[in-house]
């Protein structure tokens, strides 16, 4: 290759090499920002989690809380209904015994 042709090579392929040496810095300017960004991203979905994990733990426990209610709740009302039944079969076996007592003394009587 003569001095000519290397310097007509130098002045085509030397932009090129100017060119791509400029994409690749600004590659480089671009991946440092993405980082960047990944980063804050992922600080922010680690933060998502934690808020949504305290969120669900205080859910967790007010339900806690209100199922505890409505068991009591609900065991007390199945008391009062048991004592009611209770009451009832109590007066229903006085009124049965009541009953037999009275066809005893009538079926006497007749006799």
């Amino acid at each position: 290759m003569t001095r000519t042709e290397y310097q007509e090579l130098v002045k085509f392929i030397g932009p090129k090499f100017d060119a791509m040496e400029e994409r690749l810095t600004r590659v480089e300017l671009s991946v440092e920002e993405n980082r960047h960004l990944i980063q804050i991203v992922a600080e922010s979905v680690t933060s998502l989690r934690e808020e949504m994990a305290r969120e669900f733990s205080a859910v967790r426990r007010e339900m806690a809380g209100e199922f505890a209610a409505v068991r009591g709740e609900m065991a007390g009302e199945f008391a009062a209904v048991r004592e009611e039944m209770a009451n009832g079969f109590s007066a229903q076996t006085k009124l049965i015994h009541g009953l037999d007592a009275r066809v005893d003394r009538w079926e006497g009587r007749s006799a």
